[in-house]
């Protein structure tokens, strides 16, 4: 039995990208090749956050978005700024416009994404509200402790 989904991180692997290591959700070589052909991995690649600068100092965000996808992740995950979404978006929307993106893949990732949402079942009561409003402050205190500025990186 296989994991719902795996995330992908930003470690670059010499041994799967020879001449220009790259970040591994950026690599078909790491996310086709050692994942879904070696591993087996059947299951939702969810490429760890884009917005870092260990792709940015490299590739902008909507390409990184492109590279992503081809290079075989079903969902990617973006940063805190108000504006990584959008990014991501709009550049997808370039990739399969200019058909960088091939339909396949997206069908691809769609396919993976609705087998592990048909995987998941729907929950088996109500949250109260007090409960509702215990996550929500603990996530919101969770929230401003790590983006507080002492903790941001330079």
């Amino acid at each position: 039995q296989q994991l719902p989904l795996v995330t992908v991180g930003h470690g670059a692997y010499k041994a799967y990208d020879f001449d220009v290591p790259q970040p591994a959700a950026l690599s078909e070589n790491v996310v086709e090749g050692l994942l879904r052909i070696k591993v087996c991995f059947s299951r939702v690649a969810v490429a760890d956050d884009l917005d870092t600068p260990e792709i940015s100092h490299s590739v902008e965000l909507g390409e990184a978005a492109v590279r992503s996808v081809n290079a075989g992740c079903d969902l990617l995950l973006t940063g805190f700024r108000e504006k990584s979404a959008e990014e991501c978006l709009a550049g997808l929307r370039k990739g399969i416009e200019s058909g960088k993106i091939l339909p396949h893949r997206v069908e691809q990732a769609l396919a993976r994404l609705r087998r592990a949402k048909n995987g998941i079942s729907s929950p088996d009561g109500k949250i109260s509200a007090a409960a509702f409003s215990k996550v929500a402050r603990k996530f919101e205190e969770f929230s401003k402790e790590i983006l507080a500025p002492e903790r941001q990186i330079a």
